[in-house]
């Protein structure tokens, strides 16, 4: 707190300051002079009294007077800074309410004993439970389960909330009213006062289940293309069909989150059933000794469904209409499971199972798919395995694996490929057989790679790896392999059998999966930036235009304005180029003709390169129409050129060229990069330096730059990748170092016709003839220094200028104005948003037209209300060129009604 005067208020100098008072005014009656002294006539002989005779009661009064004076001055003092302090408190808790409650995570406020004093509506939403019932909880144990009560109370409680005093990010699970268990993300901390003790906890809660789902999803996927990929490896080369159904049950174990695998075989013609083989978690019983001689009678609901429809998934057993079959499952503590058979000779020799024992649940596609993946390779394995059916069950199963097969003799000469070899490697099954495997070396192995692997594979071991190779056609492609020898009765090896699978694509979307998680977070940095980070730059800008409107041309201070305001605009472009890498950039599309465009940017591109980079324009005649921001097309010109200029060294030359082309879902399957449609395409080819494969995997990336520092941000690139994205579209790049690169920016194609609409011509002619004197135009911002940059920008042309910094005065000023021909409203305020504004004065000005200004990105604005083509909105920040043109268009509006 601060006196009136300056003087800082530390809390404890109040409580003394009337006892100091008291002292002083004692202090200071006994020096008082006898009043009879004073009376005296100067020209009379006098002497002083003596203490004893002396009055000291007028100073005493006089100086508790004086003390009282001060103490009641101080105390009015204090109450006033008192007042402004709670009324300051009061306004600071009602904000912080408002940003509490529209929170889009959880908000929950937890006292020192772990029981819930407050949350926001989007944690009470989370959970079903309204704030009443949260607070009557005995603690937020109850809304958390059981395995996770250990661990929370000591790692996150003890250590460090309470040691610490944050927990940074950490998932756990939450269950809600209705019992359903979810994931969530958490970060909580401690709030302490000033002797360190703890006075409440918070937390932020985000659900999710989504993003869980998602990768779960993708991770399941990855896992079953290695259970495949295994079991199919094992199936051509065990020689004990136990052996290999012990490692299919341990195979789908270790890979599925399940409770149970397991294997059931028929017995006695079928009469019976038998538990052959079980994998078990470390949590559940092993149920394989009681199911060894089940009749087959129990299962006969089973075998009915099996028979129709090759499988049985079922995500509740408790809901098993078959009463003898949920009985036996139940006895074994299975919640859900699936299942699927395999056969032998056209019958059904058995199944292979899945159980969950934990709790009911959906079974995922790529699951079930695995499970009948692996019965069929089963079923072929018992059929190779069987004496009568051997060569030519495995000759069917080669033959028809999607995996590369290749089977060598004791030298390496290839002696027979399956089909799936000469898909994937080019090479015909005559080009192929008497070569040695060496035809598809890429280079990338090294000569002591071959050597451990045929040191390996010669000794009478197994070979697991990957290889880079590289087809007939000269692409290349990555494969998982296993090799082994093949050993005769007479223990030498005769033959190598390789089993490859082509994971170049699989590689590609965890490449992209990757990159979309890196795109998110770039996203989420600069979303939550654009807001404060674009006001203030509005003011930055806007004061330094004003600030060099005020001084003449030789003025030295010009030159300083001239900097910041380079300044600011460097830092507007940053931003929005943060924004259109993460694909959250305003845009506003309309048809138009590439080809039309790249002409009209052609004489900006050629003063941009200069006279050392000749252009080349190979564009087709007939028009080229997508839907996109005429922006956005010269921000992708200008970034590949200024690319292309920079790669080059002295003179060249950079080509653009249009056409048009359509992909297939074929062709997109082999080229996962590629999006099936019909596409414009814009190439962009140089002659300069080239890049090698390093760069070219990180190009995209944000902030990777092959420049010297200083030189370059490296968003150029990235923001072209966003903005493409953002059109529906993709980028392909081929690059060879030191002959050039191409870069080809593939666009949808649109049916429309590219014109200015009618509506549009009209709004145009009716800015250009509107006179704009006597038109009152109502600014609402929150922050201040934009209210001063509206006005300043606008008041000096004739405009009637009228403020507002939250939306409540916005309104009533509204009310008591007899005409408001422009509302020019932020989108984000306190109270309402500028949309909510907007609809409230059009209720009484129906004839006022409205403009929206925003720092926020796109999707805020979007989940505002504010969209369309035709909304107007000014983007913060703003030149006062920006500003006057989009008030102008939007009073045009009115104009041409």
């Amino acid at each position: 707190m601060i006196y009136p005067y300056g003087i800082p208020y530390d809390g404890k100098s109040s409580r003394n300051f009337p006892v100091i008072l008291m002292a002083i005014a004692l202090l200071l009656s006994p020096l008082r002079l006898d009043c009879q002294d004073i009376d005296r006539p100067p020209h009379a002989k006098h002497t002083l009294k003596s203490a004893s005779e002396r009055d000291y009661s007028p100073f005493c009064i006089g100086g508790l007077a004086a003390a009282l004076l001060l103490a009641m001055i101080w105390i009015c003092s204090l109450r006033s800074n008192v007042a402004r302090r709670v009324a300051k408190i009061k306004e600071l808790e009602s904000k912080y309410l408002q940003i509490f409650e529209a929170n889009r995570d959880g908000f929950v406020i937890v006292d020192g004993q772990g029981r819930i004093t407050d949350a926001n509506k989007t944690y009470c939403d989370m959970l079903g439970y309204d704030l009443d019932e949260l607070r009557n909880l005995p603690d937020f144990y109850s809304i958390t389960p059981e395995k996770w009560h250990k661990w929370e109370r000591e790692e996150i409680w003890q250590r460090r909330l309470l040691g610490l005093g944050w927990t940074g990010i950490y998932e756990k699970e939450y269950i809600r009213k209705n019992g359903t268990v979810f994931p969530v993300e958490l970060q909580a901390g401690a709030v302490r006062d000033r002797n360190g003790t703890v006075s409440y906890f918070w937390g932020v809660a985000r659900d999710i289940s989504e993003r869980k789902k998602a990768e779960q999803d993708i991770k399941g996927r990855l896992e079953c293309e290695k259970i495949i990929s295994e079991t199919s490896s094992l199936s051509l080369t065990t020689s004990s069909l136990s052996d290999f159904m012990e490692d299919c049950v341990r195979i789908l174990g270790e890979h599925l989150d399940i409770s149970r695998a397991y294997i059931f075989q028929t017995r006695d013609g079928g009469l019976t059933f038998y538990n052959s083989h079980e994998w078990a978690a470390k949590d559940i019983l092993p149920v394989k000794d009681s199911m060894q001689a089940v009749p087959a009678g129990d299962f006969k609901w089973f075998l009915e469904e099996l028979s129709a429809k090759n499988a049985i998934t079922i995500a509740d057993v408790g809901k098993i209409p078959d009463t003898k079959g949920r009985l036996l499952l139940q006895s074994q503590y299975v919640k859900a499971l699936t299942i699927a058979p395999f056969c032998s000779n056209g019958r059904i020799a058995g199944f292979v199972g899945l159980d969950e024992c934990r709790a009911p649940r959906e079974w995922l596609q790529s699951e079930e798919e695995t499970l009948r993946s692996v019965c069929r390779i089963i079923s072929n394995t018992v059929a190779r395995l069987s004496a009568q059916e051997e060569e030519h069950m495995l000759s069917t199963a080669i033959e028809n694996s999607s995996e590369t097969v290749v089977v060598t003799d004791s030298q390496g000469c290839i002696r027979y490929v399956n089909p799936a070899f000469e898909k994937i490697t080019g090479y015909s099954k005559a080009e192929a057989l008497g070569q040695n495997p060496r035809i598809l070396k890429s280079g990338k192995q090294d000569l002591d790679f071959y050597k451990d692997l045929w040191q390996q594979i010669s000794s009478g071991g197994t070979w697991r790896g990957r290889f880079t190779n590289k087809r007939k056609n000269g692409t290349l492609y990555i494969e998982d392999a296993v090799i082994s020898p093949v050993i005769g009765k007479d223990g030498t090896i005769r033959n190598f059998v390789a089993i490859k699978r082509d994971i170049t694509n699989q590689l590609d979307i965890e490449k992209q999966f990757h990159a979309a998680q890196k795109m998110e977070s770039i996203g989420r940095l600069a979303g939550g930036v654009a807001h404060d980070f674009n006001n203030m730059l509005a003011v930055i800008l806007g004061f330094a235009e004003l600030a060099m409107s005020k001084t003449n041309a030789n003025d030295p201070v010009r030159k300083d304005i001239e900097q910041i305001t380079k300044a600011g605009k460097r830092s507007a472009e940053l931003t929005r180029q943060l924004l259109a890498f993460a694909r959250r950039e305003t845009a506003k599309p309309r048809i138009l003709d590439i080809c039309e465009s790249i002409r009209d940017s052609a004489k900006m591109l050629n003063r941009m390169l200069g006279e050392d980079i000749e252009v080349i324009l190979s564009l087709q005649r007939e028009e080229i129409r997508v839907k996109m921001d005429p922006s956005q097309l010269d921000q992708i010109l200008m970034n590949l050129c200024i690319n292309a200029r920079d790669a080059i060294s002295g003179k060249g030359t950079i080509s653009i060229s249009t056409s048009k082309r359509s992909f297939c879902e074929e062709h997109c399957r082999q080229h996962p990069q590629f999006i099936p449609g019909n596409f414009a395409v814009i190439s962009v080819a140089d002659n300069g330096c080239g890049m090698d494969e390093n760069v070219m995997n990180n190009i995209f990336e944000p902030f990777f730059t092959t420049k010297p520092s200083g030189k370059g941000t490296g968003l150029g690139l990235s923001t072209i990748y966003g903005i493409v994205k953002q059109n529906g579209g993709f980028i392909t790049v081929s690059s060879t170092p030191g002959q050039g690169s191409i870069f080809d920016i593939h666009i949808p194609l649109a049916n429309e016709k590219a014109e200015v609409p009618a509506e549009e011509k009209k709004l145009i002619q009716a800015a250009e003839t509107i006179q704009w004197q006597n038109t009152t135009i109502l600014v609402a911002d929150d922050e201040p220094s934009v209210l001063t940059i509206c006005r300043s920008m606008l008041e000096n042309l004739g405009y009637n200028m009228i403020e507002a910094d939250n939306p409540l005065k916005a309104l009533d000023l509204a009310a008591r104005k007899e005409r408001i021909d422009l509302l020019l409203t932020d989108v984000v305020m306190p109270d309402m948003s500028g949309k909510e504004l907007a609809d409230k004065i059009l209720q009484i000005h129906p004839e006022c037209k409205v403009l929206y200004m925003s720092g926020y990105t796109a999707d805020i604005i979007s989940k505002k209300g504010i969209v369309g083509n035709n909304v107007g909105i000014v983007r913060k920040p703003f030149t006062k060129a920006e500003l006057v043109e989009e008030v102008k268009h939007a009073l045009a509006g009115a104009a041409a009604e």
